[in-house]
């Protein structure tokens, strides 16, 4: 929201309406069904603390003004009727009209009663070994869900060694937080083999009011994204998957599929990591099924019957300087590893992907190659009856350092799946 945008809802709301204190907070703003423009206000009853939030330090003082849970709630709606410039900037906000709706009713936070009464039986039960699931649910939102291999709990009643837990606590970490009562928790769970795993859960409310207890596979804090599992203080390695499970490898955080899909797609898996500096992810490994090398003209060539095929077809390429294939297994299947640089003068190629495209020299089809980087590739013959015949493995900077050391437990993980 921009500061005109604010400034002028806040105008609305003081001459129109006469309120003194009101709140906008994302979950009143923008419920289900509003139209396009309109947005929510709540009213603070003025000079008075929440009875149910009151040492929330990020919204302190907004107290309901009809009863214990409701406040008086309306909707404003703005529309913008002039623009500037060619970015279409905004010029002129002018509020269009408002109209008083129902009452917004505030989520009673857990007392510390409930939370025992929940995570008692549910920590129990993971020490028993048997249980555990029916007291707690996953998050609906996980932006890798459709390539996380288990969407399970991790770690549920053992270590990643087998070692049963024999004791655990717990503490709330975050929260409540106005106006839904949502509430951080930090689980402890100690091993008979003296391993620690912690794991982070939230605390909600449903539409009945029954408190649930939810893990949450990206969590957030107040300085930014939090683990959601960790063993002796590690992140904990996650399993995922490509060609519909064909394909299976390990990333642990910060190496994990790229969020952003601007080079994905069904046969490409790209794969980020942080070997280079600690603030933007940048793009470790990719897999690609079926690749298809650039012939003369940028044109695409058949996929290659194998491993070996595709290598010849790569060191044929006059626009690459690539090295003669050594035999290396990976994940039980017989593989080929190059390296590969950019010949001077590379024909530069268009490529288009997700949300980009260009011109650059390509390796194969719709992969550019870095300039004056190594690129380690590994080009695997896929088991016969599966959707592609070769897989290449591509670590496009291979020589910058730590790349090679990140990518190498990726490497290792990857495992291959009859269907």
């Amino acid at each position: 929201m921009t500061e005109l945008f604010q400034e002028l809802l806040v105008d609305e709301a003081e001459e129109e309406l006469g309120w003194q204190e009101f709140r906008g907070d994302e979950a009143i703003a923008h419920p289900d069904g509003l139209n396009p423009g309109d947005v929510v206000y709540v009213r603070c009853a003025p000079g008075l603390a929440n009875p149910l939030y009151p040492t929330d330090p990020e919204r302190p003082g907004c107290a309901p003004t009809i009863d214990e849970f409701q406040y008086e709630t309306v909707k404003i709606n703005v529309a913008q009727f002039a623009r500037q410039g060619p970015s279409g900037a905004p010029l002129i906000w002018v509020v269009t009209g408002w109209e008083r709706i129902e009452p917004f009713e505030q989520t009673a936070p857990p007392s510390d009663a409930e939370i025992t009464e929940l995570l008692e039986p549910f920590l129990q039960a993971r020490i028993d070994g048997d249980g555990a699931e029916g007291f707690a649910d996953v998050a609906e939102y996980d932006p890798f869900a459709d390539q996380r291999v288990d969407r399970e709990i991790p770690l549920l009643y053992a270590t990643s060694t087998g070692a049963l837990y024999e004791r655990s606590k717990f503490e709330v970490v975050g929260g409540p937080v106005w106006p839904s009562g949502r509430t951080q928790l930090e689980v402890r769970l100690f091993a008979e083999n003296g391993d620690v795993v912690e794991q982070r859960f939230s605390l909600e409310r449903d539409e009945a009011g029954r408190l649930r207890l939810v893990y949450d596979f990206e969590p957030s804090g107040p300085e930014g994204p939090i683990l959601a599992t960790t063993e002796n203080g590690n992140a904990v390695p996650v399993e995922y998957g490509f060609l519909d499970g064909e394909v299976t490898y390990r990333a642990t955080y910060p190496t994990q599929p790229d969020q952003e899909d601007w080079v994905g797609g069904p046969d490409r898996a790209p794969i980020v990591g942080l070997p280079f500096h600690k603030r933007n992810l940048r793009l470790l490994l990719l897999l690609l099924a079926a690749p298809r090398p650039i012939g003369p003209g940028c044109e695409e060539a058949p996929a290659p019957a194998d491993a070996e095929a595709l290598a010849r077809s790569l060191r044929s390429d006059s626009d690459l300087e690539a090295s003669a294939p050594v035999p290396v297994t990976i994940g039980g299947a017989s593989a080929l590893q190059m390296d590969v640089l950019l010949a001077p003068d590379a024909t530069e190629c268009p490529f288009e992907l997700t949300y980009i495209s260009g011109t650059a020299p390509l390796l194969v089809k719709q992969t550019p190659v870095p300039e004056e980087q190594l690129v380690r590739l590994y080009l695997v013959d896929l088991p016969e009856g599966g959707s592609a015949r070769v897989l290449a493995i591509v670590i496009p900077s291979a020589d910058v350092e730590g790349a090679l050391e990140l990518a190498a437990p990726i490497v290792d993980s990857i495992e291959f799946h009859a269907r």
